[in-house]
């Protein structure tokens, strides 16, 4: 009676996933994933409940076909993560619809050999079947997208910082749990080509617990189509905006740079970490504004340091060291308070670090340390 329906339910799950086509940012995707996660939990929980006390060949394919439903949802949610966490990341309709498509033929070959070709066999309340089959691989499926799911989490964690973990946290750790479970499942299934009841009972108690975490979290902090690096919404172009260009036109830029600097970087986030240092210099001297930029490299920590430095009136010392570096923080006129805390979370995002001061002849001083490349050993 109910196999028909969780049929209906995953297909209705898996075709929401057509809605990315029309979502422009990379932040609105990540959230269509993580609605689908929410949805698609409680879903898959069900089904191993009724197959717990339905030990038989229809719920098992049933089970095994929302598995892979859920992992390729898993699997974009744990892709779109990059782009919900760093602004200007955009993707277009033809790789999006290249995502699509290879989505929909893992769905159909799914649908089609577990239905079709996949035999279990049930004796003494444990259900098992060959190796190599249709279920073989769906297991194994979803085990290679569960740990890239996790690895993908645990970058994301690393990459947040300190004062923002706390909004993050339940939905980390939920999200972990769902991981750990689904890894367990399937490499037990994957080592004894089996399915006990009791392990699917079990499973349908732990993946509620990690959907109950996850979905405190998201409702708790409102973290829906939310952005963790606020723009400032300047305009790039290959160099500067033509706006920036009109600000920066009467301001004297001294660049210095002895040292051959070679680091591992995202060349537009190092961008906009210039960018929006240079635009707090202008906007705390204005006209003649005088700023220079120094680079250089420190053997010993393995860093490089990049120092820009203004004439300015210096920061307030109220301010420092960090707290200028809080949201909506600022004593400029007009200020938003947002540019040095994206600032801040660009270079941790990068595995910097940034610190600020004033200097003794008067002016702002902020020194950002971001990691050098290894050097390739010589043939």
């Amino acid at each position: 009676m109910l196999v028909p329906v969780f049929y209906v339910l995953n297909g209705l799950l898996a075709l929401s996933g057509l809605l990315a086509l029309w979502l422009r940012s990379g932040e609105q995707r990540f959230s269509l994933s993580l609605i689908q996660v929410i949805a698609g939990l409680p879903l898959l929980a069900g089904e191993y409940l009724y197959l717990a006390y339905h030990l038989e060949a229809r719920a098992a394919r049933v089970v095994l076909f929302s598995e892979v439903v859920f992992a390729l949802t898993w699997l974009a949610m744990a892709m779109r993560l990059r782009s919900a966490t760093l602004s200007g990341e955009r993707k277009s309709r033809i790789s999006i619809l290249g995502e699509i498509g290879v989505g929909a033929v893992v769905t159909a070959g799914a649908a089609f050999f577990l239905g079709y070709r996949l035999v279990p066999e049930i004796s003494a309340s444990i259900l098992t079947f060959s190796n190599a089959g249709p279920a073989y691989f769906s297991s194994v499926l979803l085990l290679i997208t569960v740990f890239y799911a996790a690895w993908r989490l645990e970058q994301f964690w690393r990459s947040l910082d300190t004062r923002l973990r706390w909004e993050y946290k339940t939905v980390v750790v939920g999200s972990f749990l769902v991981c750990g479970t689904l890894i367990w499942s399937s490499s037990y299934r994957l080592t004894y080509l089996a399915v006990l009841p009791k392990h699917v009972l079990l499973l349908s108690a732990l993946l509620p617990l990690g959907w109950g975490l996850i979905f405190y979290g998201v409702l708790r902090h409102r973290l829906l189509n939310r952005k963790i690096f606020v723009s400032r919404k300047v305009v790039y172009s290959e160099d500067f905006s033509r706006g920036l260009q009109k600000k920066l036109s009467s301001m004297e830029i001294t660049i210095v740079c002895k040292d051959e600097i070679r680091i591992n970087t995202d060349p537009k986030l190092l961008f906009s970490i210039l960018e929006n240092l240079l635009l707090n210099g202008f906007e705390a001297q204005g006209e003649g504004a005088l700023v220079q930029i120094r680079a250089g490299r420190d053997d010993d920590t393995g860093q490089a340091l990049i120092e820009v430095m203004d004439n300015g009136p210096g920061i307030a010392e109220d301010l420092l060291p960090d707290l200028l570096f809080e949201p909506f923080k600022t004593t400029k006129d007009g200020g938003s308070g947002i540019g040095l805390w994206q600032v801040k979370r660009l270079v941790t995002a990068l595995g910097g670090t940034i610190s600020a001061s004033n200097r003794a002849k008067g002016g702002a001083r902020f020194v950002v340390q971001l990691p050098l490349r290894p050097a390739k050993p010589r043939q």
